[in-house]
């Protein structure tokens, strides 16, 4: 039985049923099941969530039915690789009433989102989660949907779900690949389910056993958004470790995820999914529906006729950000962008601008002064880029720590501060430590230092050195990373050895031993148990020791701003309750009588603070409020963060949930983070660099993207992940040899990278060296052997390289691994047509065209094969079907010009190609084809000036260079077209060249260098004639050159065998054609008159 035949049981009962006797028969009843109470609160918090989120959608006012496209060849399907499913199912275009829960179940409950950014990826999930919510709470059998980011996620086994990755993971570009080696094969299992245990526990609140049984019986649906939000160099690690998670024993039964098309189509491997969903852009017509809904109709004109802007506003936030922000854009800088990224940057900027600057009353405001728009917008770009570095998509006021500390002041003011305040406090404790029990501070001091005979003074100044050192060390952590000051750091740190080797402050630990008895550390691991929110003690009290490199606290679900911290003061109160009573009674146990209760009291108090700072989190409350005064006295943070943050959310520009924030979409944070870098750039780190370049590189804004993927480098010069990505770019550039250096960097520092390897592959290939290509396409392949695209695009080498059956071994060894390769079936059709087997190449091309209706390159290519078959009406309504879905696509218009040149209409060819080198000025193909077109309707002076344009753009065009000699000499201008015809490097198995320099060469009166020429094309023809009888343009050539030679009973035999051959109508109108070309030099030539009668008969009759 297939992996979907296994049921697996593990319900607590659910599916287990009453036997009641009745009148002696058996009847089978439904056991009634109620909802266990942590599975209600459950539910009830994740509706909550998901209600809050989609209220927060800025386009929530008016909701679009997006259209719809499932997309099968985007997934895997587990079951179809067991059983060699031939036949993948193609794309289908779906109602605009189809719902994202219809596509759910329709798609086996194991669904992928794919869309462009703005479409709606996000708000479909979140649909998708309430209908499931819904559908729960009306059946206690069903499983409850949890949302969670994967924004974070990193490749470890670890069960930490710390913010901060440790240790080597921490560095750019390093690859979790040498770690997967030396785990076990269950540890991207586990990353992923510990990870989301973990992820469910931060967002909802639950105890972690509860998650984790939650989890092992499958009550859960993971909903996973933002696969593409994953740090870039982790990504396909990712998709890896999700494959294997669903393969495992803690699989679950349904999921969705989330990710953006152009991102996912980068990855090696599929997400192994029933299914796959393309959120479509918007239409006209849903647009104009926006905008009436919205009461803004005055902009439909002016939006509607704007080509590019119309472009821009086609996904749901993008056309909410436009009716908003369209009178804020500058016309002058929006005429001047070049790109669509630089217009989503500019309607970015615009939007948040008209949402900082609005007049209207804010609520967080009421009594106080709105901060300007331009400090707004800085603490903004703050925000942004802290949230981009961390690779998080949610903020929680807690998480301020040390991390958002960048600049050298705010570093210096942490440090300063924090050895005033913890020497203080230290102080203050040890002052009020007044005449505790001799007996007790002798075991611990006796051979330390007599403590009890020290004076009130003394005391006060121990503590204040003993807190200072503290505090200096906490700072120490933060400077670390400055110019010139490492040495200080490595002072302080052997410092502090000195002391630990002197055993006080390993004395100093056994302070628990005394003030905490042990009763009272099992009664805090009880109280920690019962998941009381305003008592959360974060450390194991039996192994509490003194940690100076890390602090960090837990946070469970927050409904309020900074509510973590609140509840850490509370603890301080809760402890002075519970702890300070205790020890007074210890204490009067102890202590002889003739001590005052007052005197106890008063040694008692100082006991609360010190309590709340080990156990408590105190120090966390501390370090937090450092951090956030250095960033409030360098201008970075306002005072009251939370009520800023409010606004911000009133503004449209934040989304609240409970105690955490995010912005509106993630296009806007990386957006706002982007002016942040390229105004403080030496505050940024290697990673987020990278991953702007990453950015735009997508957006094929690619000097910006080298700009950042430099910075990268600079800062980390190892940094594996940007320099492949910059050798990408270069070779997107066609600055080949560059991409070539950044290919072999990258591949020295890791030979095993076969993506490198492969992606220098390309490099080689586009320069023709075909043959290194190939060794490389070998090598990544010999790495990974089911390397699919390396596979295909060796298959394509090859067949650049005219080996057309090793290209056809290679895609089909490609498509036997994965069936839905549309690319991979395309360029096998590519393949076939090649080779003159056109009715192969048409399955190719409808297979591929099945899988993917838009696939507009395989759509035009398959034109191209009705072209070649003379099935020309159906030529054209191809190339029209792949205009339509890409009006911008000068490389169909210019095949269709093709397809009308050879029907003969000349002029709709000449409107196809003047269209083409409109979009595209520098197409030299389409300039030189047009030309060719003038030519063939006589306008040679025309031909002409398309040729030398042509030949301008490419210097080394011998294509549109042969083509203009032979224009020179149809124009009786010999000269001209032999100086063309003897700066061609001539091919040694090149005879059409070699004959048509005869024809000058005899037009000239050099009948020697005419024979030679015509003897070597002659031979040249001939073996290929030997080789191929059945191929009719060379026979119509070879009987060209015996008729110019003079052998006129072999040409006329060559041109009756041609005909024989059931020759195409357009290789007969070719022939007739070099036939007028040779009367227009040569009219007298009566042999050629007569065999072009005899074609345009035949032409005729055919």
């Amino acid at each position: 039985m297939g992996k979907r035949g296994r049921r697996g049981y593990g319900n607590r009962g659910r599916d287990q049923f009453n036997i009641e006797q009745v009148n002696g028969n058996v009847l089978l009843k439904p056991q009634e099941t109620v909802r266990p109470n942590a599975e209600q609160n459950l539910l009830a918090e994740v509706r909550k969530w998901v209600q809050l989120r989609l209220e927060g959608q800025l386009h929530h006012a008016v909701r679009l039915n997006l259209q719809k496209e499932t997309q099968p060849q985007q997934v895997r399907r587990p079951w179809g690789m067991e059983v060699k499913v031939a036949i993948a199912q193609p794309s289908q275009l779906l109602s605009p009433e189809t719902t994202i829960k219809q596509v759910f179940d329709q798609c086996g409950e194991r669904l992928l989102i794919l869309g462009e950014p703005g479409a709606g990826k996000t708000t479909s999930l979140l649909d998708l989660a309430l209908e499931l919510v819904e559908k729960a709470e009306n059946d206690p059998q069903q499983r409850i949907p949890v949302v969670v980011d994967l924004s974070d996620w990193q490749p470890t086994a670890s069960q930490s779900n710390s913010r901060r990755s440790q240790g080597t993971s921490r560095l750019p570009g390093f690859s979790k690949k040498n770690l997967s080696e030396s785990l076990p094969e269950k540890a991207p299992v586990w990353s992923i389910a510990n990870w989301l245990a973990g992820k469910v526990r931060e967002r909802y609140g639950f105890l972690p056993h509860q998650i984790n049984q939650w989890l092992e019986e499958k009550r859960l649906i993971p909903l996973l958004d933002g696969l593409d939000e994953v740090r870039p160099e982790y990504q396909q690690d990712c998709v890896q470790a999700i494959n294997q998670w669903l393969k495992s024993d803690l699989r679950p039964r349904q999921v969705a995820l989330c990710c953006r098309r152009e991102q996912y189509n980068t990855y090696t491997q599929k997400l192994e999914l029933d299914g796959a969903v393309y959120l479509q852009d918007l239409t006209d017509e849903q647009i104009q529906t926006f905008l009436a809904e919205t009461n803004r109709d005055e902009l439909k004109e002016s939006l509607v006729a704007d080509e590019n802007f119309l472009a821009l506003i086609r996904r749901p936030l993008l056309l909410s950000m436009a009716v908003l922000a369209y009178k804020e854009l500058d016309p002058t800088q929006w005429r001047r962008a070049t790109s669509a990224g630089d217009r989503l940057n500019l309607l970015l900027d615009a939007y948040v601008r008209r949402m900082l600057t609005q007049d209207t009353p804010s609520r967080a405001y009421r009594q106080g002064k709105i901060p300007s728009p331009e400090q707004s917008q800085k603490w903004l770009e703050i925000l942004a880029l802290e949230l981009l570095q961390e690779s998080e998509t949610e903020f929680l006021i807690e998480q301020i720590g040390t991390t958002w500390l960048s600049t050298p002041l705010q570093k210096w003011l942490f440090t300063f501060f924090a050895v005033i305040a913890w020497g203080l406090i230290v102080a203050v404790i040890c002052w009020g430590l007044i005449g505790i029990v001799p007996v007790i501070f002798w075991a611990l001091f006796s051979r330390l230092i007599n403590l009890h005979r020290i004076g009130f003074s003394s005391r006060f100044w121990l503590g204040l050195v003993i807190g200072s050192l503290y505090g200096l060390k906490q700072g120490t952590d933060v400077l670390k990373d400055l110019p010139h000051i490492e040495s200080v750091v490595g002072g302080i740190q052997i410092s502090f050895s000195s002391l630990k080797r002197h055993k006080i402050l390993r004395k100093l630990s056994y302070w628990k031993t005394i003030l905490v008895p042990t009763q009272i550390s099992l009664l805090i691991n009880k109280l920690n148990e019962l998941n009381i929110p305003t008592l959360d003690f974060t450390f194991n009290i039996p192994t509490l020791d003194f940690d100076f490199e890390e602090w960090r606290f837990k946070i469970k679900t927050l409904s309020v701003p900074n509510q973590g911290i609140k509840n850490l003061w509370r603890n301080a109160i809760l402890i002075t309750i519970i702890f300070v009573p205790l020890h007074i009674l210890i204490l009067c146990l102890v202590l002889p009588s003739t001590i005052s209760l007052v005197k106890i009291v008063l040694i008692s108090l100082p006991i609360a603070p010190l309590l709340w700072i080990v156990m408590g989190g105190g120090y966390v409350c501390i370090n937090h409020f450092l951090v956030r005064l250095s960033l409030y006295r360098t201008n970075s943070i306002s005072w009251d963060y939370a009520r800023f943050l409010n606004y911000a959310t009133e503004r449209l520009l934040l989304q609240r949930v409970g105690g955490r924030y995010r912005f509106i979409h993630d296009l806007l944070r990386q957006s706002l983070a982007q002016r942040r870098i390229d105004t403080h750039p030496h505050l940024i780190s290697s990673q987020v660099f990278f991953r702007c370049g990453e950015s735009y590189r997508s957006m094929e804004q690619y000097d910006k993207a080298l700009q950042n993927f430099d910075r990268a480098i600079e800062l980390y010069p190892q940094y594996l992940a940007a320099i492949a990505n910059r050798g990408e770019t270069y070779r997107l550039m066609e600055r080949y040899e560059e991409a070539l250096e950044d290919f072999n960097r990258a591949i020295e520092l890791n030979p095993q990278d076969e993506w490198a390897i492969a992606s220098r592959s390309l490099t080689h290939r586009s320069m023709e060296r075909y043959e290194e290509a190939l060794q490389d396409f070998n090598r990544a392949i010999e790495l990974n052997p089911k390397y699919e695209w390396a596979i295909a695009n060796r298959g394509f080498t090859y067949h650049l390289m005219k080996r057309y059956e090793e290209a056809l071994e290679d895609f089909n060894r490609a498509i036997e691994l994965n069936p839905k390769y549309e690319w991979a079936i395309a360029s096998r059709g590519l393949t076939h047509r090649s080779m003159e087997r056109y009715e192969e190449a048409l399955e190719d091309f409808n297979r591929a065209i099945e899988l993917d209706p838009k696939y507009d390159w395989a759509i035009a290519n398959r034109g191209i094969t009705y072209r070649s078959m003379e099935r020309y009406e159906e030529a054209v309504q191809d190339f029209n079907r792949a205009i339509e879905l890409d009006p911008q696509y000068e490389w169909a218009i210019a095949n269709r010009g093709i397809t009308y040149r050879s029907m003969e209409r000349y002029e709709e060819a000449v409107q196809d190609f003047n269209r083409a080198i409109e979009l595209d000025p520098q197409y030299e193909w389409a300039i030189a084809v047009r030309g060719l077109t003038h030519r063939s309707m006589e306008r040679y002076e025309e031909a002409l000036e398309d040729f030398n344009h042509a030949i301008e753009i490419n210097p080394q065009y011998k294509w549109a260079i042969a083509d203009r000699g032979r224009t020179y000499c149809l124009m009786e201008r010999y000269e001209e077209a032999l100086q063309d015809f003897n700066a061609i490097e001539l091919d040694p198995k090149d005879d059409w060249y070699r004959y048509l320099r005869s024809l000058i060469y005899l037009a000239l009166q050099q009948a020697e260098s005419a024979e030679a020429d015509l003897n070597i094309a002659i031979q040249i023809a001939q073996q290929k004639y030997t080789e191929k009888p059945d191929n009719c343009q060379n026979t119509f050539n070879l009987a060209l050159y015996h008729l110019v030679a003079g052998n006129l009973s072999t040409a006329q035999e060559l041109y009756q065998t041609a005909l024989e051959q059931t020759a195409l109508q357009t290789q007969i109108r070719d022939a007739i054609q070099d036939l007028k070309d040779l009367l227009r030099v040569f009219p007298e030539n009566t042999s050629a008159q007569e065999v072009k009668a005899v074609l345009e008969k035949k032409l005729k009759l055919h």
